[in-house]
């Protein structure tokens, strides 16, 4: 028994010195591992280590210095920079302020600059003071605008004359209108009655020089009827002629009418006063004068009835008696829509 634990115990020694050597051989592998990685590290570091290696690097580490240092500059700038920008803060809220309390005022300056806002302002300044005025004084003001509106009334009845007696020139209420819108074309009818019954077409057309005052030419046809044969008459018994005439209105639609006439007769009735030709036709002067009306149609039609005196009347005159009743009419021409609103707007 004793040799046999002998025997273990070597066994047991020679284990662990196989343990032991192993262990060994495999430090010594991983030795040898560790050498050759040191080995290439260390080529790596003769092939990095070269002159441009170290220039290169050194280059970076001086821009990588010269921006630190710009970066500490900045740094220690900071409080100075911080002021400023508090101090343009505080200037931006103080003319800020400003502006907030100027923006009535320049609203009103850019309302000043307008003229139609500067005409407002003045007449509302100018009722303020006319209330003030008149505080507690409106039936005098009612009384002396009533004596004025009188007053106005009767002086209208006078023509070209003011509120102090001078002589006014009145505007001419046909300054600048065209000639079309001063063309009057119209004309009239007189009936002759008796055995052989006559009418006259006179066609017209007249100059408005003013509103109140025209000047026309114009034609007279006369035609006769039989009545107991029933027919019209010959071309020998027909009556042509011109006329010249003027217009100027009273009042109200009333006016006066002055005309000078000359008829052509191809029967040789009319003899005394009057003037024939080659063919025998024999010419009639006239000068009539009298007054007449117009009254209105529609909107650009007017009538008209005027009573005329011939004061060249005689027996022989191709006119049956020397008072003649004449009915017409007339188209009065009107402006362009846009001229009617600028005269509504001075209305």
């Amino acid at each position: 028994p004793g040799f046999s634990e002998k025997i273990e115990g070597k066994l047991s020694e020679l284990e662990g010195i196989m343990q032991e050597k192993e262990r060994l051989s495999s430090l010594k592998t991983g030795s040898e591992a560790l050498k050759s990685s040191f080995n290439e590290r260390l080529q790596q570091l003769d092939q990095n280590l070269n002159p441009d290696f170290l220039s290169r690097h050194q280059q970076q580490l001086q821009q990588y210095t010269g921006r630190i240092k710009t970066y500490q500059d900045q740094v220690n700038n900071v409080p100075e920079t911080l002021e400023q920008k508090a101090r343009g803060m505080e200037e931006v809220k103080a003319f800020e302020r400003q502006k907030t309390a100027f923006s009535p005022y320049q609203e009103q300056m850019e309302q000043l600059g307008k003229e139609e806002y500067a005409k407002e302002q003045v007449v509302q300044k100018a009722k303020t003071m006319a209330k003030d005025h008149f505080a507690g004084q409106q039936e005098k003001l009612l009384a002396a605008q009533s004596r004025l509106t009188k007053l106005k009334k009767k002086m209208g009845k006078f023509s070209g004359g003011g509120l102090n007696g001078e002589k006014t020139k009145k505007e001419n209420a046909m300054k600048g209108k065209t000639l079309g819108e001063r063309l009057v074309f119209g004309g009239n009818f007189q009936l002759h009655p008796g055995e052989e019954v006559s009418l006259d077409i006179s066609p017209a057309l007249a100059y408005r020089w003013t509103k109140m005052f025209r000047l026309g030419l114009g034609g007279t046809y006369r035609t006769t009827f039989d009545e107991k044969e029933r027919f019209f008459l010959s071309d020998e018994n027909e009556v042509f002629g011109y006329r010249g005439f003027a217009e100027h209105e009273v009042y109200k639609g009333f006016f006066a009418h002055m005309e000078y006439e000359r008829l052509k007769s191809g029967n040789g009735s009319a003899q005394n006063g009057a003037v024939g030709d080659a063919n025998g036709d024999t010419w009639q002067n006239s000068a009539l004068g009298g007054l007449g009306k117009r009254y209105k149609i529609r909107n650009k039609i007017k009538g008209n009835v005027t009573l005329l005196y011939n004061f060249l009347y005689d027996e022989h005159s191709l006119y049956n008696k020397p008072w003649n009743l004449r009915f017409g009419f007339e188209l009065v021409g009107q402006g362009s829509k846009k001229q009617k609103k600028e005269e509504t707007k001075k209305q």
